[in-house]
């Protein structure tokens, strides 16, 4: 998903910590506990290298990627 707002410093600072932190934080908002879940619960599914990434593209935009494993399926030639 892009968005075509900036990210301020403070919000990437805010944003990189729910996303590397498995601990909830008086700071953090009902709003902001969701990226910490949704980060989390990518992991929990589909394993430790996939997650959700929240960066900036050319400070123009904020992109927000989803990354998820894909299963091939074993087919049998009959």
């Amino acid at each position: 998903m892009e968005n075509d707002g900036n990210l301020t410093e403070a919000d990437r600072k805010k944003i990189d910590r729910l996303l590397q932190s498995e601990e909830n934080n008086k700071e953090d908002s009902r709003v902001s506990i969701g990226i910490r879940n949704v980060n989390r619960r990518l992991k929990i599914i589909y394993g430790e290298e996939c997650g959700l990434t929240i960066t900036n593209e050319q400070e123009k935009s904020t992109i927000s990627t989803l990354v998820v494993k894909m299963q091939q399926e074993n087919k049998k030639s009959q």
